[in-house]
């Protein structure tokens, strides 16, 4: 085997030297590049030429670059890693020019850069779409929820505004995906000097935040709530019926969990003979509130006025007496009620027991009525005809008024009397 000649290994070693030259000045050219998006063009070309230049020079003789490799690979990545800030600064269509005059090949990837970046935004891109469309069906979602609860009762300038607004950021969350609104979303965010590259993240973070004001107006219905359960007790006070009923309902849909809300829809019920929707709202308030008195002698009211249920308005009424009865009008309502229920199952005695206790508390019409009924059941119809008379004599004067069903029952009774 002949042995290499003198000129062969100066051969090998300018090659080398060349070799290493080139590298140099493509890390001299890397070295270069400016970090902020000015003047970028020239540096960025003679980057690309060095890479090229180097690339010709391997090219006649890969092995003897074989030494080199490991060095060029981790300028190679240094190049590719700064690839997104060159194309933001010298442009796509400026690489573009490039390849039309130096007409490079496919393999050499750093005339192409700008196709790199692109891929690697399309890739971006389809993520925060993806995302995008997660947080824009959660936002019309939410906002389809509170617009549907603003819509019980008779619409006023509050609910109709709220209305409004959800269906606006709807309308606004869902026009991302339309050619329209990704365009104006587009200009909004070229006006404000977002590269095109980044609109996608962007339109994923502009989602976010209307997610966010829709589900922080969501956190805020019960303080809404809070708001047409004053306004709807004060018309039921004020016996302006229809819009008590009206602003309770729209209360209880934006807040369900709200007790004193359903207890007075159950008022506002009862007030125009709606027993069995004033029923069940007494017991879920009760169910929200288990210590809500006020309910609970409500609904045993219904219980025992409009059901005959002597039975359940007495289970009703006896759990009362496990609560705090410091009020006189609701210690007064518990006996009154129990000696009803109690009447109903012809435990007399024990009636009369509550009804006595009652009258310490407040003298009414009804405990007269009542009295007259178990006197009448004792067959003491001479004592109950008394007893219905003063009732009926109360009754003109009695402000909280007496139920018809007692009236009608004191009429019959001294008839029969």
């Amino acid at each position: 085997m002949n042995e290499p000649s003198s000129s062969d290994l100066l051969g090998i070693e300018t090659l080398e030297s060349n070799l290493q030259e080139l590298v140099s000045d493509y890390r001299t050219a890397i070295a270069s590049l400016p970090n902020r998006e000015r003047d970028c063009e020239r540096p960025a070309l003679t980057v690309l030429l060095a890479r090229e230049q180097l690339a010709r020079a391997i090219g006649k003789d890969a092995h003897k670059a074989s030494g080199l490799i490991t060095e060029i690979s981790d300028l190679d990545q240094d190049l590719k890693s700064k690839a997104g800030s060159i194309i933001s600064c010298a442009g796509a269509k400026t690489f573009q020019n490039w390849r039309d005059i130096f007409q490079p090949q496919e393999s050499s990837w750093w005339w192409f850069l700008d196709k790199r970046v692109s891929d690697a935004e399309t890739t971006r891109a389809i993520v925060w779409v993806l995302l995008t469309g997660f947080v824009v069906t959660l936002i019309i979602a939410i906002a389809a929820d509170i617009s549907s609860r603003f819509l019980v009762g008779i619409p006023d300038k509050f609910s109709i505004l709220s209305t409004a607004s959800q269906v606006f950021l709807a309308l606004l969350a869902g026009s991302s995906f339309t050619q329209a609104g990704r365009e104006w979303v587009g200009r909004f965010l070229s006006a404000i000097h977002v590269r095109s590259g980044l609109h996608p993240f962007f339109g994923l973070v502009l989602a976010l935040v209307m997610l966010l004001a829709v589900i922080g107006f969501r956190y805020s219905l019960p303080a809404v709530a809070r708001f047409y359960n004053r306004r709807g007790a004060e018309s039921l006070r004020d016996n302006k019926i229809g819009a008590a009923l009206s602003d309770l309902q729209r209360a209880v849909s934006l807040n369900p969990d709200y007790p004193e809300a359903q207890y007075n829809l159950g008022d506002a019920q009862r007030a125009v003979f709606d027993y069995d929707k004033a029923i069940a709202n007494y017991e879920k308030a009760i169910a929200l509130d288990p210590d809500f008195v006020e309910a609970y002698n409500n609904l045993a009211y219904l219980y025992l006025v409009y059901r005959s249920d002597y039975k359940r308005a007495l289970d009703i009424v006896t759990r009362i007496f496990t609560k705090s009865l410091t009020h006189p009008n609701l210690k007064y309502a518990a006996y009154k009620n129990r000696a009803w229920a109690f009447m109903g199952q012809d435990q007399l005695d024990l009636s009369m027991i509550d009804l006595d206790e009652a009258q310490k508390i407040r003298d009414t019409a009804e405990i007269h009525c009542i009295r007259g009924e178990v006197l009448s059941r004792k067959d003491d119809k001479p004592s109950a005809v008394e007893e219905w008379s003063k009732c009926l004599d109360m009754a003109k004067t009695d402000k909280q008024g007496l139920e018809p069903y007692w009236q009608a029952a004191a009429m019959s009774g001294i008839r029969k009397g």
